[in-house]
């Protein structure tokens, strides 16, 4: 019994270690309370993921009669837990050469009252989601705006990590190219984004083609996604066939092409 204990209790020190090693790998800081983003809790102790989710995309064109919506990022303390809830604070950041969200007009402005009761890291606890709400204003119908962000030093926390004190979406209210399109799945069988071609894949098959969509597909059910590729490829063929002086060409006049 006496060995069993020992080993059991070695066995319980050894994972311990890890994890506080694994928490080291993400958090440089670990002397006073330090606030900064992260990727989602599942993905925490993977050191691939600790860059993961820097940057969301997002389009109303699927979001049905929504005037707004909420995308939603990983946040952590450092410097062990609070018997008292501790709010946190952002600060939009400008990206030079793009279209900058506006306050109120694109977004909930992160000063927003009733905004501010949400970004809080609750008592006992070390991480948090923080609500980014993007509002529908009709300019996204024309353009992509970018909303950059960061986590500001206040009286409950001071800054972790640099490369972690931000985050960024990208959003619109048309079809847009999303980081899954740069996926090798999406490349190998469906070539580069466009417009046109996004616009008749879902017209062609009845399907989305949203982010969420394709990933879902991927992930689960990846026969049914190279099932629907086949499916808009076919009509693609069908189209120039149908159309040979005028076939199917992007919104820039370039030939439509499947690899």
């Amino acid at each position: 019994m006496k060995i069993k204990s020992i080993k059991s209790l070695l066995a319980v020190t050894l994972v311990s270690s890890a994890l506080v090693s694994c928490q080291k790998d993400q958090f440089q800081f670990t002397d006073v309370a330090r606030v900064q983003f992260g990727p989602v809790q599942s993905l925490f102790y993977d050191r691939n993921a600790k860059l993961a989710d820097t940057t969301k995309s997002y389009t109303f064109i699927y979001a049905g009669n929504k005037t707004s919506d909420t995308v939603y990022f990983d946040l952590y303390a450092t410097g062990g837990v609070s018997a008292q809830d501790r709010n946190f604070t952002l600060k939009q950041v400008d990206v030079a050469g793009a279209n900058n969200a506006v306050a109120d007009q694109h977004f909930r402005a992160f000063d927003n009252e009733l905004l501010k009761k949400k970004y809080v890291v609750k008592a006992g606890q070390v991480h948090t989601m923080v609500p980014v709400v993007l509002l529908r204003d009709p300019s996204l119908k024309t353009m992509e705006v970018v909303l950059k962000f960061e986590v500001q030093e206040n009286e409950n926390f001071k800054l972790g990590e640099t490369a972690n004190l931000w985050r960024k979406v990208n959003f619109s209210d048309r079809l847009s190219v999303t980081p899954v399109w740069s996926k090798t799945t999406m490349k190998n069988y469906v070539g580069t984004w466009s417009y046109v071609k996004h616009k008749f894949m879902i017209d062609h098959t009845g399907q989305p083609w949203s982010e969420a969509w394709i990933n879902d597909l991927i992930a689960n059910d990846y026969n049914q996604l190279l099932t629907w590729i086949a499916v808009a490829k076919t009509a693609w063929v069908d189209y120039n066939n149908a159309n040979p002086l005028n076939k199917l060409k992007d919104e820039n006049g370039v030939l439509i092409v499947f690899p």
